[in-house]
């Protein structure tokens, strides 16, 4: 019974505090861009397969997304930044079809930044066999990105140059 008397409050407490957590998030139900006020995507809640960043949780996913990475060694590191990569990209192509462009934008720009943090790591730790399969992958996502890249505006096209002009020059630097 003292037991009981111990734990009860802790485990109001943790209640309380899920409870707040869970509410914070269902009530942040849109997304706006970091430079305006723009709104970005409408935040909802759907059952599929693939948690994109109009869902409700999709902050909670990239919580666990940064701390694997955070807490992976640094040869581990390479293979989750062109995995995120991949995976933002192909969540910019669900985004563009459901018209989120704002959102998309900013869902390709960090898929660029992955790819362009994997293979700036994978200079220092992979072997030769390794470079080269992160070299050619890297050339396919760099066509994938030139090609959905054509989705933006003049202004975000500017931005997006700029990332793809950096993975072209990593990427020959990892050619020589």
């Amino acid at each position: 019974m003292s037991f009981i008397i111990k734990t009860f409050p802790k485990f109001i407490f943790l209640f309380v505090g899920a409870l707040i957590v869970m509410l914070s998030f269902f009530s942040a139900n849109t997304v706006f861009s970091q430079g305006d006020s723009m709104q970005l995507a409408q935040k909802r809640m759907y059952l599929k397969k693939e948690i994109l960043p109009d869902h409700v949780l999709y902050p909670v996913f990239m919580v666990f997304d940064r701390v694997r990475l955070v807490t992976s060694s640094e040869k581990e590191q390479v293979n989750l930044h062109v995995s995120y990569s991949w995976q933002r990209l192909d969540a910019t192509k669900e985004l563009l079809q459901k018209g989120y462009q704002a959102l998309s934008f900013t869902t390709f720009t960090k898929a660029c930044k992955h790819q362009n943090l994997g293979l700036l790591q994978a200079k220092q730790f992979s072997s030769l066999e390794e470079k080269q399969k992160i070299l050619v992958q890297s050339k396919q996502f760099y066509n994938q990105a030139l090609h959905l890249s054509r989705n933006f505006s003049d202004v975000q096209q500017l931005e997006i140059i700029q990332l793809l002009q950096e993975q072209e020059n990593l990427q020959q630097i990892y050619s020589n």
